[in-house]
């Protein structure tokens, strides 16, 4: 009940009150993933990366496998791309007047994964494997491998951008 109550909270405005009682909940019962794993979500909306990674490093390691921690921390990764990164509206022109700027391809596709663009972001994370294949250690892959386990490791969108990757690839 406490994590129900909570999330009514965080839903109806009032993320405090959650962030009061999802702590609560997990002291009261260590192994409750799911407190936490709502912990986790709500400090990344709230824009405090740290502490949802702290969260989901609370999981049991079944959870830190379940499809909902995999997603929300492929989303802070990308949050903290972000973070950094230019706007939008500045990195398309930078990509018109440079194709081969493999730094703005993936700015862009980090805003784009943030946005569930997440086709868009495939084709530009695919293009710096083509173009780039050594770009930051394999960066544009390895995003693209995140993506895939974003969107479930599976689905229409996967399946197709792992064809095209494997293309690339070879």
């Amino acid at each position: 009940p406490l994590v129900y109550h909570a999330m009514l909270a965080a839903r109806s405005g009032e993320p405090d009150a959650a962030l009061t009682i999802l702590p609560q909940a997990a002291k009261t019962d260590p192994g409750n993933d799911r407190a936490k794993l709502e912990l986790a979500r709500l400090h990344a909306y709230l824009g405090d990366a740290d502490e949802a990674e702290t969260a989901l490093d609370s999981l049991s390691a079944e959870a830190k496998a379940s499809t909902d921690a995999v997603g929300l921390r492929t989303q802070l990764e990308f949050a903290r791309i972000v973070t950094s990164a230019r706007p939008p509206e500045e990195l398309l022109p930078a990509i018109a007047a440079n194709a081969r700027d493999s730094t703005a391809r993936y700015e862009l596709a980090a805003h784009l994964v943030l946005r569930q663009q997440y086709e868009a972001a495939l084709d530009q994370l695919l293009e710096i494997v083509r173009i780039d294949r050594k770009f930051r250690g394999d960066a544009g892959r390895k995003a693209m491998v995140s993506v895939f386990n974003l969107l479930g490791g599976t689905g229409e969108i996967v399946n197709e951008y792992r064809r095209k990757l494997s293309l690339a690839l070879n």
